[in-house]
């Protein structure tokens, strides 16, 4: 199973190398469910990262339907990170009716060449996931990180694992948000390859925000 760590911190990164993490998605502004992270934590992170690192596009907080000028700095975003070599990115935007943003899709697609791609949990806000689905396996996105609509991926476990039959192998569904070394077997048993967590302990506030080695190889180790 892959086991994806969510970074806003350097000693995060290191810690997800040691304890035998698969991939980080690096971002900043871990209170507010992650955004764009600046260019040095970028560099710093893969100056010293052994396992690939996917970069969270996110320029505010809120929701996931962003007007022209926010889009447009996803896109110079985007531009400005690849140069530094990363392994792909974490995207997603919704319209005002509540279907997924397939233009914005297309273009990072476009922009992206053939890095790794992540649809974020905007996906839980979507309309019509299924269809939703099909867009991103057509655009060639390599994953789908979300929660099955529930505040948590317990909580969504059913619907995880009906997107998961739903997609047949044509993307990765991966369970995000809440997941934890009491919980990982679970969607192992599932079924599911791949998991995303933060590995922070819920005893930390807000202002210690690193993660914890030992959870997460305490979980790589259930779940390898």
């Amino acid at each position: 199973m892959i086991i994806e760590i969510c970074a806003t911190t350097i000693n995060s990164v290191i810690n997800a190398n040691r304890a035998g993490a698969d991939r980080i998605e690096l971002c900043s502004n871990y209170s507010v469910g992650g955004l764009t992270p600046p260019l040095e934590l970028i560099k710093e992170a893969l100056n010293i990262s052994e396992i690939p690192i996917n970069v969270l596009i996110r320029p505010r907080p809120g929701n996931f339907i962003y007007n022209d000028d926010e889009i447009n700095k996803m896109k110079n975003d985007i531009s400005s990170i690849m140069e530094l070599g990363i392994n792909g990115f974490v995207v997603g935007s919704i319209q005002s009716n509540g279907d997924i943003d397939n233009e914005f899709i297309n273009e990072v697609r476009g922009l992206t060449d053939t890095l790794d791609l992540t649809f974020h949990r905007a996906f839980d806000y979507l309309n019509n996931q299924n269809e939703s689905i099909d867009i991103l396996i057509s655009s060639g996105f390599s994953r789908i990180l979300c929660s099955g609509n529930k505040s948590n991926a317990i909580k969504g476990i059913e619907n995880l694992i009906s997107f998961n039959k739903y997609s047949n192998n044509g993307i990765v569904i991966m369970p995000g948000g809440g997941i934890s070394k009491q919980n990982c077997l679970e969607f192992k048993n599932a079924g599911f390859k791949e998991i995303h967590l933060s590995g922070i302990p819920k005893s930390n506030s807000l202002d210690s925000l690193d993660s914890d080695y030992k959870t997460i190889e305490e979980i790589v180790s259930k779940t390898k």
